[in-house]
């Protein structure tokens, strides 16, 4: 009994870790929109006119482009922006209910077998 409590413990931390998840969310790529809504410390997704992907974290967004790490790309050459959110427990609900059900049928399983065991000693079915 004692290992199913474990593996249904292990089981919630895993979902609840998963639960935590990271989405992009697409900002229209204009200077006003830009600097109003990235800030330094966010994480960037960036295609340019030449089609040239790149991610990177933000540490300075100036009149004309944003700036990262080792790289700086002006406004005027970005066709797509996406911010990358970490939404932490969006999905709570549903993963808990997942997990508390999984974790139920573990146990129904345990005490169905127990039952099945228990029906077949008293029927002499088994034997010592």
């Amino acid at each position: 009994m004692r290992v199913y409590k474990y593996f249904a413990l292990m089981l919630l931390v895993f979902c609840l870790i998963s639960a935590s998840c990271a989405s992009h969310t697409a900002v229209y790529p204009e200077p006003v929109n830009i600097q109003s809504v990235i800030q330094p410390g966010d994480t960037v997704k960036i295609v340019t006119k030449d089609n040239q992907e790149t991610e990177f974290v933000v540490t300075e967004v100036t009149d004309e482009a944003i700036v990262g790490e080792n790289q700086k790309l002006l406004f005027t050459d970005i066709i797509k922006l996406q911010e990358q959110t970490v939404s932490a427990g969006e999905n709570f609900g549903i993963i808990t209910m997942i997990t508390l059900g999984i974790a139920g049928g573990a146990a129904a399983g345990v005490v169905g077998g127990a039952a099945a065991v228990g029906a077949a000693a008293s029927f002499g079915v088994m034997s010592k």
